[in-house]
């Protein structure tokens, strides 16, 4: 698999990048999350305008982010109090953008956010409860899986879909900000701590994707068993890695009423490393012999996990790399111990093809046309020739053309770009939000 993104380490550059330029008075102070958790929910600009303040761990660590239906999003930075402030792009506190401050009621309860841009008028949205979440787990075998039911407020017997995880230690809120919205228009949504993470037991590092498919497998039986929720009507959507499990956890189960992907490899996670270290450091200015000398490093670290033999080799390749530019591209351990390598021999060569020619259930698949990790080219045909030899009679697939891997518009791509993104594709949405209700009668657009 493609290392795991560098975005975690932003939040500290983001502080020194404050303190670089000495910006008065607005630079983020420390915010335990239990505090800040009192700003999360949604909120109305107008009739059919809302904005969400969620967690989103991408952006770092207890690091609160709003999420408009436009697309736009923004990391919230805290001031103190119930004052925040925005940056100009995703992730980034400069140029500061706009001051965010939130209104509290006689019984002190968050009641509205404003929204004040610099040398502009502000904007306030008034605080919904458009939705409930109940804290829930299940189990598959011995590994005992938390997250939440998300669900409409408006009472009623609603489809469900279930999100699956991207690579790495993934909770709850990973895949939120794609899919909030859905809740307001007659979707419940199924979020868990992935295998090992938060509050689920198990360990996703020495897991394979089979283990992580009957874990959605598991969370769809669970909502069967709730009165509330359609038991024929209930899907998987996943993001990145999770779009390579949910076909396999559709292919070992008639339960599961559709998918959605979003830039799901058709390839195995060990020829989607490669391209993806290839683009990326194409992209990112690197020579063909540099390039070339990551490749044959990824290749070394392929064969030790693949085989259990190699070591010598794999470490002699390191050794040379160890000081370019690019070896923190990589992500690669110097131990044997890691278990990185464990879920390398596991998953590595997982091969999605026969498995995407199984799937008989409605599938939605989108891909980002600036995407280096799941390239258009590499990746879109596999699926249409699989879906089409496996007579799947409802299959859409769509390519956002100015989308990145998570599908934000983007001008190259790269994992660098992140942070001075602006906003996903509104497209996005809107394909999304047409698909599910053409196939979900009762939903309300």
């Amino acid at each position: 698999m493609v290392p795991k993104t560098v975005l975690g380490a932003f939040p500290v550059l983001l502080l020194m990048a404050c303190d670089l330029l000495a910006l008065p008075q607005e630079k983020p102070v420390p915010v335990d999350r239990k505090t800040l958790s009192q700003f999360a929910g949604a909120y109305q600009w107008g009739a059919d305008h809302f904005i969400y303040v969620r967690f989103w761990d991408e952006l770092g660590k207890d690091q609160l982010g709003a999420f408009d239906e436009s697309g736009m999003a923004r990391a919230l930075y805290p001031l103190g109090g119930d004052r925040f402030f925005v940056g100009a792009s995703l992730a980034s506190p400069v140029p500061l953008e706009a001051r965010v401050s939130f209104e509290r009621s006689e019984k002190s309860t968050i009641k509205s956010l404003s929204w004040q841009p610099e040398g502009a008028s502000a904007r306030t949205a008034k605080r919904v409860d458009i939705y409930s979440e109940e804290a829930v787990s299940f189990n598959n075998g011995a590994v005992k899986l938390s997250g939440v039911l998300i669900k409409p407020a408006k009472s009623g017997r609603y489809p469900a879909i279930v999100l699956l995880h991207g690579s790495g230690a993934q909770d709850r809120n990973g895949l939120l900000p794609f899919s909030l919205f859905l809740v307001r228009h007659g979707i419940a949504l199924l979020t868990y701590d992935k295998r090992g993470v938060g509050d689920s037991t198990g360990n996703w590092e020495r897991s394979s994707f089979q283990d992580l498919a009957d874990d959605a497998i598991a969370a769809v039986h669970f909502l069967q068993h709730n009165p509330t929720i359609i038991s024929n009507k209930i899907g998987v959507f996943g993001v990145s890695q999770g779009g390579w499990i949910a076909p396999l956890a559709a292919s070992r189960s008639k339960d599961i009423g559709f998918i959605v992907s979003i830039s799901g490899p058709a390839v195995t996670p060990a020829k989607e490393t490669i391209t993806f270290i290839q683009n990326e450091m194409s992209i990112d200015g690197f020579s063909d012999q540099e390039i070339s000398q990551a490749v044959r490093l990824a290749q070394a670290a392929l064969d030790y996990a693949r085989t259990g033999n190699g070591w010598e080799a794999y470490l002699a390749e390191r050794a040379k790399a160890q000081n370019t530019e690019w070896f923190p591209y990589m992500g690669l351990s110097d131990r044997k111990d890691d278990p990185q390598w464990e879920f390398r021999r596991l998953n590595n060569d997982y091969d999605p093809l026969p498995v995407l020619a199984q799937v008989q259930c409605p599938v939605l698949a989108l891909f980002g046309g600036r995407d280096l990790n799941v390239t258009v080219e590499q990746n879109h045909p596999i699926w249409q020739e699989a879906l089409r030899r496996g007579r799947n009679r409802d299959h859409t697939l769509e390519v956002i053309a100015d989308g990145n891997h998570v599908l934000m518009n983007a001008k190259t791509g790269s994992l660098m770009e992140f942070p001075t993104l602006k906003a996903f594709d509104p497209g996005y949405f809107r394909i999304l939000l047409r698909w599910l209700t053409e196939r979900l009668p009762g939903i309300y657009e």
